[in-house]
């Protein structure tokens, strides 16, 4: 994109050295939405002469997401209800309907009695308008079905709670 641009573009790190960056929007108004950019990161490896051993030489190429987020631009995040995937395992669709992303890092499958009988850590994140099946396992034995609460934890620390019916485990095969 040229909306944005980097400062320095270019830089040159010695072993363990740091470096600031800023990145900069070129466009005065502000937007209504979040504007979402992807910055991508590559080493260039400096020229080696060449020896009479082999040597490999490894370069690091890494993509960071940076969002541009106006101060009314806000997530609304809706996990709908569950379905069994295995006897361990149910699947819940989320979808953000929001102008701004969501970041749910946590989901939490929690029984009537109270008991946490699956969870799940997350990593990622929701662009407004997208929906994404986020599974939930339980790590020893099965899930039971039956009423329950799924929690979601997003990154900003805020929760959400949907109460759900897990439906019941498969027959097992004859």
């Amino acid at each position: 994109t040229e909306d944005i641009f980097l400062s320095p573009p270019i830089i040159k790190l010695a072993p363990r050295a740091r470096q600031v960056v800023r990145l900069a929007r070129l466009k005065t108004a502000m937007p209504t939405e979040q504007l979402p950019y992807r910055m991508i990161v590559r080493e260039v490896p400096e020229a080696a002469p060449a020896k009479d051993n082999l040597q490999v030489q490894l370069a690091l190429a890494f993509s960071i997401p940076v969002f541009i987020t106006p101060p009314r631009a806000k997530a609304q995040l809706v996990c709908g209800g569950v379905e069994r995937v295995a006897d361990n395992t149910i699947k819940t669709v989320c979808e953000n309907s929001g102008n701004a992303h969501a970041y749910p890092i946590a989901f939490s499958l929690v029984a009537d009695n109270g008991q946490e009988v699956a969870n799940r850590d997350s990593g990622a994140y929701l662009l407004p308008g997208i929906k994404r099946d986020f599974e939930i396992k339980r790590a020893e034995g099965n899930i039971p079905g039956g009423k329950a609460r799924l929690s979601v934890t997003l990154v900003d620390g805020s929760k959400q709670s949907y109460d759900v019916t897990i439906p019941d485990m498969r027959p097992a095969a004859q």
